[in-house]
């Protein structure tokens, strides 16, 4: 207790507040930055290449903003909850990525891997989580709880002051991303979870709405029980039905395009009345009625509850690339010569901004 009061005290005699998370970082390793001049891909220079290799934490700074409102950039959180370092060889250059079919709310902080030189910005591949989705900063985060990159991403002319304003309008609260995914198209390919509720939020037409996925849950007839059999994580997508019972109605169905962690069971000697998720294939649910097997999730997009995702069919926006839907697993690079960045411990850090 007496060292943990020192610290305090001497951190606070020799610069700004600083909070106690980064007493307990910098204890591991020195967190290093970086000072942000664009995220324009036209006004990238080779000034602004950045080395993210086996960082937990890294700190962005922006130019001509006050170091008080540093941010962080982290890179995702593993199967356990814990948050992963990135990977090795991960240098190149952070960007703003603004899909053009897409509305204004998909666009996002992306990084670009690749060289040093301009010349290979163009060939690189953008950074992916764990799960094989591209890693990004989405624009309804940095207009709540980014000030410098919003700055930023205005001075560079990416977004306008009212997409900004809209923005804070449709996700309120600190935390835009408290949902599973944010969906723009009916085909977006988007993560779960097995061992618990999912629920994503779609955008479309400026309006934000909530669709719940309860899918991986058990819950036969009888008294009110609901467990979740198996753990683990992939990415699915909806789809039209096209199975013989739903012709002549608009039916969704859920396919596992790639299973990121495979389902493990949680229950000792389940009897498997839930199947697990098989990559490539159809969710399954159990039969309700009609004896036993079992049938695909479906949900009625006619209906209340099908409403959310009705609207991004109706919508006809192009479906995501193949590339989208199935990710590509993540191969080394080779990234050239790796810039000098500015390590910074304790003492005298700018107080960063965390969302």
């Amino acid at each position: 207790m007496f060292l943990r009061n020192l610290c305090w005290a001497n951190a606070r005699k020799s610069g700004p507040y600083i909070p106690a998370r980064y007493f307990r970082l910098n204890r591991l390793e020195k967190l290093e930055s970086t000072e942000l001049h664009t995220l324009h891909p036209d006004r990238l220079q080779e000034s602004d290449h950045v080395n993210l290799s086996s960082r937990l934490r890294f700190l962005i700074l922006v130019a001509g903003i006050p170091s008080e409102q540093a941010t962080y950039f982290t890179y995702c959180t593993n199967e356990k909850g814990v948050k992963a370092i990135f990977p090795p060889r991960s240098a190149g250059f952070f960007y703003y990525h603004r899909p053009k079919d897409l509305p204004f709310t998909a666009g996002a902080i992306r990084f670009r891997i690749a060289a040093v030189s301009l010349r290979t910005f163009a060939t690189g591949r953008d950074l992916t989580r764990l799960d094989g989705a591209p890693w990004e900063v989405p624009l309804p985060t940095l207009s709540k709880s980014r000030p410098a990159l919003r700055e930023l991403l205005l001075r560079d002319r990416l977004v306008t002051k009212a997409e900004i304003e809209q923005c804070m309008l449709m996700f309120p609260g600190r935390h835009a991303r408290a949902a599973t995914a944010l969906l723009h198209r009916f085909n977006d390919p988007f993560p779960v979870s097995f061992d618990g509720a999912n629920y994503i939020q779609t955008v479309c037409g400026g309006e934000k709405r909530r669709c719940d996925v309860r899918v991986f849950h058990e819950q036969r007839v009888g008294p009110p029980s609901s467990v979740y059999p198996y753990s683990g994580r992939a990415l699915v997508r909806f789809e039209l039905s096209t199975l013989p019972e739903h012709a002549g109605s608009r039916v969704a169905v859920l396919r596992v395009v790639k299973l990121i962690d495979p389902p493990k069971l949680r229950i000792p000697n389940y009897d498997g009345y839930l199947p697990p998720p098989v990559e490539g294939e159809l969710v399954q649910r159990p039969r309700r009625s009609r004896g036993l097997g079992v049938v695909p999730w479906t949900r009625k997009l006619d209906t209340k509850i099908g409403e959310a995702l009705a609207r991004l069919l109706d919508a006809g926006l192009p479906p995501p690339a193949e590339d989208e839907l199935v990710p590509r697993p993540r191969k080394p690079q080779g990234v050239g010569v790796l810039p000098r960045t500015r390590k910074l411990g304790t003492k005298g850090a700018p107080r960063p901004n965390v969302p």
